[in-house]
């Protein structure tokens, strides 16, 4: 069941990015969604969209899900290891914080 449930969250996100974005499977239950062509507000705007969208879904399992998001922008100043580690921190905090929220992280990457 947690693979099917893994593949029913991924064809949300899927179905609620651009063409031009990139979501992958980053670990466990973790995914990565690299926007090219988007600002931190848009970004921002699509986690947003993306925490309803699976906050609705009627999953195979019938139970609800949330998820936690954190978002950041490339900074040229830093390396995009660095830059994925920031939003990673993020990531973390929103899930601290009470979880099914965005984490904004602007040290270094701004958003």
């Amino acid at each position: 069941m947690g693979d099917k449930i893994l593949i029913e969250f991924a064809d949300i996100l899927r179905t609620n990015t651009r063409l031009t974005d990139i979501v992958s499977r980053w670990g466990g239950e973790e995914f990565l969604i690299i926007c090219p062509h988007s600002n931190a507000q848009q970004t921002r705007l699509l986690a947003k969209k993306l925490l309803e969208a699976i906050r609705v879904y009627k999953y195979s399992h019938g139970q609800k899900m949330t998820a936690s998001c954190g978002v950041g922008s490339l900074n040229p100043t830093i390396s995009i290891d660095e830059s994925i580690e920031i939003v990673d921190a993020a990531l973390y905090q929103a899930k601290k914080s009470g979880r099914d929220r965005i984490n904004c992280q602007v040290k270094k990457a701004p958003c």
